[in-house]
C-alpha cells in the first residue's frame, strides 16, 4: 500500500494546505502570527482507505 497522505494542511486554517515536502516543521508560514507558531497537520485521502482495512485478517507469511 503507497501512502495516502496529501498534504500538510494549517491548524489554525484546515483550507490552507502546503506540499509534504519540504516538511514545516516551524508552524504554517501563512497563518502564524508573531505570538503564535500554528502547527501544521498531515491530510490523508480518506476516502482511498480500504473498506476492509481493520476488518480484514492481517497478513501472514502465506498471504502477503
Amino acid at each position: 500500500m503507497t501512502s495516502l497522505a496529501t498534504a500538510q494542511r494549517s491548524l489554525a486554517d484546515p483550507s490552507v494546505r502546503h506540499p509534504l515536502w519540504p516538511p514545516l516543521t516551524r508552524g504554517c508560514p501563512v497563518t502564524s502570527t508573531e505570538e503564535v507558531a500554528y502547527p501544521l497537520d498531515i491530510d490523508y485521502a480518506y476516502d482511498e482507505v480500504p473498506a476492509d482495512l481493520f476488518t480484514a485478517p492481517p497478513p501472514t507469511a502465506s498471504n502477503g
